[in-house]
């Protein structure tokens, strides 16, 4: 089983900063983790987007996969529970084409307490941007 972790961060009140971040694990052990700044609009879509290509890319895609998140908007959105009017060239559209590459996937709202070490390395991704550009933000 192939666990992954999303999320994402924000500063977007004095700089418009987007960082995603997701965690991976296969059998309750870490096995990846990414993290980084983004210009999409919805980090956390990106952050899933990121992880399921790695999944592909590790050939993972067999495997019976959980997606957890804090952010039940983006579970909502890949439930296909909300309806989106959707472009495409929309991040979303993409994800969804992703997501259709699985057969076994499922997408679970988990509390923030249970999603700290993808919440931590989105904090990380911002706080390393803003020190190797010299911008002072905590």
């Amino acid at each position: 089983m192939i666990e992954v972790k999303i999320d994402s961060s924000s500063i977007e009140k004095t700089l418009k900063l987007l960082s995603y971040s997701f965690v991976i694990y296969k059998d309750k052990n870490k096995i990846y983790e990414e993290y980084g700044i983004t210009n999409e609009k919805d980090a956390e879509s990106y952050a899933l987007y990121k992880a399921l290509e790695w999944i592909i890319k590790q050939n993972f895609k067999n495997e019976e996969i959980i997606i957890k998140s804090d952010a039940e908007r983006i579970i909502l959105k890949c439930l296909r529970i909300q309806q989106h009017k959707l472009n495409e060239e929309s991040s979303l559209e993409k994800l969804i084409n992703k997501i259709e590459e699985f057969n076994n996937i499922s997408f679970i709202t988990i509390p923030r307490k249970l999603n700290y070490e993808a919440h931590f390395l989105a904090i990380k991704a911002i706080k390393e941007y803003c020190k190797n550009k010299g911008i002072k933000i905590f």
